[in-house]
């Protein structure tokens, strides 16, 4: 039955084939969408292995971690992972006569789905998927793909728009003290965490911890069906729709389109310094206070003797 199997998914047209560090190898069958994309492109990648033989295993939300952890810096998970265990070409099976005994059911391979937008530009590895549900230290590895600087729209190939760097003039991840030097003082207002700096009318920089990572910019009395066209026009389609908003996805930078009370308000947002700030603040809010005060070099030998003496004192046979 495994071989069969076995033979079932290496029948497939691979285009990978790729086994990790274990006892035994693992046969990855991998397709991936596109080996040369542009900036605002999603990559759809699809791998199918051989049936689980670790059970409670959660595949998408195992993969769906592994993105998160390892791509980070290169790539962006759209939307969630999806898997399927389906035996291909199997028949339906038939409902047992009475008096037969119960099929057994066959185990099945498994197919992963995940979609990625690319963070930078070049030849881009994908990230290495650990295959968590089978025995071994194994991962699905898959050829790199090469990011254009550049967007696609209508199947054109344009140019990377302004905000790509910065807004209104102003690069994005500049200090403070640097865009300070440049607008008046009376442009600049303190908002609880944040530091608000209006260089235009309708435009506002954001500074978190003294780093510009956010815009918002008004237009009153333009609606969103009035600014649809042009939008499409400079960012191509929109990686995320719903009702009341569009959103663009550009290598770290997120633009979302929304109507407002009188007109439309279009928030950027530079996803790497957000994410930035979020980790100093789970560093000084989580893991400083578990980890406790820094110890001097004495404070540390002294502890360590501690723990010395407290495991050389712990009786054998735990008294009853």
């Amino acid at each position: 039955m495994r071989t069969a199997l076995l033979a079932l998914v290496l029948s497939l047209p691979a285009t990978s084939l790729i086994a990790g560090e274990a006892a035994r190898p693992t046969f990855i069958n991998a397709r991936v969408s596109a080996k040369e994309i542009c900036l605002n492109e999603t990559v759809r990648v699809e791998f199918t292995t051989l049936p689980r033989d670790i059970e409670g295993v959660d595949v998408a939300q195992s993969v769906a971690n592994s993105l998160r952890l390892s791509a980070t810096t290169t790539w962006r998970l759209v939307g969630e992972p999806t898997a399927t265990e389906v035996l291909r070409g199997a028949p339906s099976p038939a409902a047992p006569a009475e008096g037969d005994k119960p099929a057994r059911e066959r185990p099945k391979p498994i197919t992963v789905v995940f979609h990625v937008l690319p963070r930078t530009t070049g030849d881009v590895s994908l990230p290495d998927i650990p295959i968590t549900w089978l025995q071994g230290n194994t991962v699905a590895r898959f050829a790199p793909v090469v990011v254009k600087p550049n967007l696609i729209i209508a199947g054109k190939i344009s140019e990377l728009p302004r905000e790509a760097a910065g807004v209104g003039g102003f690069h994005w991840s500049s200090t403070l003290d640097e865009v300070r030097t440049r607008v008046d003082e009376s442009k600049v207002k303190r908002d609880g965490q944040r530091t608000l700096i209006t260089p235009q009318p309708n435009l506002t920089l954001i500074f978190t911890g003294g780093i510009f990572g956010e815009a918002l910019l008004r237009a009153p009395g333009l609606s969103k069906e009035q600014a649809r066209t042009s939008f499409l026009q400079r960012w191509g389609i929109p990686q995320q729709e719903d009702a009341n908003s569009l959103t663009w996805i550009i290598g770290w930078i997120r633009i979302t389109a929304r109507p407002d009370a009188d007109g439309i308000s279009l928030q950027l947002v530079r996803e790497d310094a957000q994410a930035q700030l979020a980790n100093a603040q789970v560093t000084g809010d989580v893991f400083n206070v578990l980890d406790g005060p820094l110890e001097t070099p004495t404070q540390a030998a002294e502890r360590k003797e501690r723990e010395i003496k407290a495991e050389v004192d712990r009786p054998a046979v735990p008294e009853k």
